[in-house]
């Protein structure tokens, strides 16, 4: 009797025990399934029915670079590459549907997403026609990173089409980005204005409010700031010293213009684009300590969009 006791204990014991031993190995096993790249560079994503928003199944991709050719046909609309890093051009096909094409730039070795939008070959009202060309644009915009446009050509493609399903799922899509990159950007500034880098944090709140005009605490801490920088007394201007000849032949390019280039399209939120143009300006002058600032703040931001 005694022994019957024990060993109805010990199963008793196992059986509560063996839920978390299996939840363990379910645990190993889903971080196992993660997918490394072999060659360099992983991209996938979906194939979507720009109507419907469903993933389009049995549909053909191929990749196509300098060195390599692959077709595939994804049953579930789910697509998948490893290749070599590069530059190469996905073509993506089913029967009923508009041959979709683009050419990426996939030069640098990570995981890359990117998804593709389809349209089946039949006519379109006018309206129809352009809300998906909107569509597409908002798409295009948001797989480049371009928040900002990808949100304005959303919001002209739901005024045109709000029952359309695509729409409101990329709409969701870019205010979660939005909302993530605006979290981080007032962070960022609130260290700034506690540290009494006034016109830091002032373009950073500048560049919130380019996301989100409504933000109510960087309307306000931005106007507080601009208020405190106007009533300080203008430094007397220095006697200017007599200029010296220049021996030096003069650059061919103007620095200057190409910097404040690359402030207005950081401004805008268009981080790559600015990145290349503070490159330009450190080119030519390397000591250059704004391009050198704001080049490391593009970066960020765009680290933090998943670029």
């Amino acid at each position: 009797m005694m022994q019957f006791l024990i060993g109805g204990d010990i199963m008793k014991r196992y059986f509560l025990v063996l839920p978390f031993i299996l939840l363990l190995f379910y645990g190993c096993g889903k971080k196992s399934a993660v997918k490394k790249s072999q060659k360099g560079v992983l991209i996938s994503g979906w194939v979507f029915n720009i109507e419907t928003g469903n993933p389009v199944a049995n549909t053909k991709i191929t990749i196509a670079g300098e060195n390599e050719t692959i077709s595939i046909k994804v049953p579930k609309g789910k697509y998948s590459f490893d290749i070599t890093p590069g530059k190469y051009t996905i073509k993506v096909e089913k029967k009923g549907y508009i041959i979709q094409k683009e050419e990426l730039d996939l030069t640098v070795k990570k995981n890359y997403e990117h998804d593709f939008i389809v349209k089946k070959g039949t006519k379109l009202t006018p309206q129809e026609k352009k809300a998906q060309e909107h569509l597409m644009a908002g798409v295009s915009a948001y797989n480049e990173g371009d928040l900002i446009k990808a949100k304005s050509e959303l919001v002209t493609a739901y005024s045109l089409a709000p029952n359309n399903n695509m729409v409101k799922e990329y709409f969701a899509k870019v205010d979660e980005k939005i909302s993530l990159l605006v979290d981080s950007l007032y962070k960022e500034a609130l260290v700034m204005d506690a540290e009494g880098k006034k016109r830091a944090a002032a373009n950073i709140y500048e560049t919130i409010l380019s996301y989100e005009p409504n933000h109510k605490v960087a309307k306000q801490r931005l106007n507080a700031i601009n208020r405190a920088l106007a009533v300080k007394p203008k430094p007397k201007p220095k006697p200017k010293p007599k200029p010296k000849p220049d021996t030096k032949p003069k650059p061919t390019v103007n620095v200057e213009s190409i910097y404040k280039q690359g402030l207005s399209l950081f401004s805008q939120g268009k981080y790559k684009s600015a990145i290349a143009k503070f490159n330009t300006v450190l080119k030519y002058k390397p000591g250059h300590s704004g391009a050198k600032s704001y080049r490391a703040k593009a970066r960020k931001r765009l680290k933090a969009l998943g670029g």
